[in-house]
C-alpha cells in the first residue's frame, strides 16, 4: 500500500492536518490501494503561496522553453504505459482495456498541447488610426485552480494541466479524494522532467473541507473544474461578482437518435457497449434513445439480446 504525499513547492510533504484518507480499490472494497494526505485550507493556502511566487519567473520563461521541458515530462509519461494503467484500474475500477485507453489519449492530447509551445501567437490586427499598429499579445493569467473527477483521474488532469502550464500559469491541482493516484504519477514525472518548485502543486483531500479555500483565493485568477453538476455551480455561485475565470465540465445527458433508414440490427447491438463502460459514470455515454420509424422493436430485441450477454464484475 502507498502513502501519498502533497507536493508543494518541490517537495513531497504532509499536511498540516497530520490525517490521511484510505482509498480503496472499487472492485474489492476490503483492499486498501493508498492513503492520501487529508488536508486542511492551511495546505491549499501554503500550494497558493508557492505558485504566486513562482508565477514571475515561469511567465517569463520563453514558451519554447516551457514545452522543452514538459516534452522531457511526456517522453518519461510515454515510459510508464503499464504503472499508469495498472494505477487507473487498481484505483477506479476500470477494465484494462479501458484504463490502456485512458491513458493513450492522455498521451495524444498532451503532445498536441506541447506543442502549444511554438504556436502561442499575437495579432496584428488593422487599426482605424493611421500609421499606427496594433498588436495584441497572450499573456498567463496568474494562479489557477484544477479539480479533476474520478472517472478519468489521469487524461483529465494532463487536459487541465499541461494547457495551463505551456501557456504560463503556475497550478494547484487537486484530484477527486477517490482516485489521487494517477495524478501523484503525473507530479512524480514532472518532479523527475525538473519543473522548477512552485510551478505545479499537488493537494489531495475532500472537496467539502478544502474546496472553497481553493476557488475563492483571492490570489486565484482561473478555476477549472470537472465533476458533478451541483458542485459546478456552487462553484460559479461563489465566484459571480469576481473576476476570476471559471471552466465548468460538469453532467450531461446524450441521446442516441436512431432514424428509420439505420441500419437497425446494427445500431441496437452497438448501444450495450456504448452504454456500460465505465459502469456507465461517463456523462457522453448513450442514454435513452430517440427512434423514428418502425425498426423499434428489432433495435430493442438486439440491445437486450446484448445486453444480456454482457458480465459484469471484477474478473479473477
Amino acid at each position: 500500500m502507498r502513502t501519498l504525499q502533497n507536493y508543494i513547492d518541490g517537495r513531497w510533504i504532509d499536511s498540516a492536518s497530520g490525517r490521511r484518507g484510505r482509498c480503496v480499490n472499487p472492485a474489492d472494497r476490503d483492499q486498501t490501494v493508498c492513503e492520501a494526505q487529508a488536508s486542511v485550507p492551511e495546505d491549499v493556502q501554503r500550494a497558493i503561496r508557492a505558485a504566486t511566487q513562482a508565477f514571475r519567473g515561469w511567465a517569463r520563461t520563453p514558451a519554447p522553453r516551457r514545452a522543452a521541458l514538459l516534452q522531457e515530462f511526456w517522453l518519461r509519461m510515454r515510459s510508464r504505459e503499464e504503472d499508469f494503467v495498472q494505477t487507473i484500474t487498481c484505483e477506479n475500477g476500470k477494465t484494462l482495456r479501458e484504463s490502456r485507453a485512458e491513458f493513450q489519449a492522455a498521451l495524444k492530447e498532451t503532445d498536441f498541447q506541447i506543442g502549444q509551445g511554438r504556436r502561442i501567437a499575437g495579432k496584428y490586427p488593422p487599426s482605424e488610426a493611421p500609421g499606427a499598429t496594433c498588436h495584441l499579445v497572450r499573456r498567463p493569467l496568474g494562479v489557477v485552480a484544477l479539480i479533476t473527477p474520478w472517472n478519468f483521474p489521469l487524461n483529465v488532469a494532463c487536459r487541465k494541466l499541461v494547457p495551463a502550464l505551456i501557456a504560463g500559469n503556475c497550478c494547484v491541482l487537486k484530484p477527486s479524494d477517490l482516485t489521487p493516484m494517477s495524478a501523484a504519477l503525473l507530479f512524480e514525472l514532472l518532479d523527475e522532467a525538473g519543473i522548477p518548485a512552485g510551478v505545479a502543486n499537488f493537494v489531495t483531500g475532500r472537496g467539502s473541507v478544502i474546496g472553497d479555500a481553493l476557488v475563492t483565493h483571492p490570489a486565484v485568477q482561473a478555476v477549472s473544474f470537472t465533476g458533478s453538476t451541483e458542485v459546478g455551480v456552487g462553484i460559479a455561485k461563489r465566484l459571480a461578482g469576481t473576476a476570476t475565470r471559471i471552466q465548468l465540465e460538469m453532467g450531461g445527458k446524450n441521446p442516441l437518435g436512431v432514424m428509420a433508414d439505420a441500419d437497425l440490427p446494427k445500431a441496437g447491438g452497438g448501444r450495450p457497449r456504448g452504454s456500460l463502460q465505465l459502469q456507465r459514470q461517463m456523462v457522453y455515454l448513450d442514454k435513452p434513445g430517440h427512434y423514428r420509424g418502425a425498426g423499434l422493436p428489432v433495435v430493442c430485441r438486439t440491445y437486450h439480446g446484448r445486453r444480456r450477454r454482457a458480465k459484469s464484475g471484477r474478473r479473477r
